[in-house]
């Protein structure tokens, strides 16, 4: 019984609380990069990382919230309703998603910056068009 009550407490108010704060601050930051001043190749990669990163947070804030639920009030109601049985398999499938698509961005931002390193004039003829 301590064990749920552990998992209750780490996953349901602590993962909700990381996951709020964020989001908030991945939002910040796909408002920052996506500001006309911020026009560049580094800001349009660091603006899809931004947004991936706050899909999944708010994805994994509907998990969070759903772990909050204290072991008692969980029943086999629940997890046999319509909202459970058909949302929850899409929401996991969907969080993998985001997480392939940081790891791509950012891999993509290292090439990206191996090649302004190897080829640092040919750089600035296409970066801006390669990243968009």
């Amino acid at each position: 019984m301590w064990l749920m009550l552990f998992t209750h407490y780490l996953f349901g108010y602590v993962g909700t609380a990381i996951c709020s704060i964020g989001l908030v601050l991945a939002l910040c930051s796909v408002y920052i990069f996506t500001r006309r001043q911020m026009r560049s190749a580094v800001a349009t990669y660091l603006a899809g990382l931004s947004i991936s990163d706050s899909c999944l947070l708010s994805l994994g804030l509907v998990i969070a919230i759903n772990s909050s639920i204290p072991p008692e009030k969980q029943s086999e109601l629940f997890y046999s309703s319509h909202l459970h049985k058909y949302l929850f398999p899409y929401v996991y499938a969907c969080i993998i998603w985001f997480q392939f698509t940081s790891v791509w961005v950012t891999i993509g931002f290292a090439v990206d910056r191996w090649f302004a390193i190897k080829w640092p004039m040919l750089h600035y003829t296409y970066s801006s068009k390669r990243a968009w």
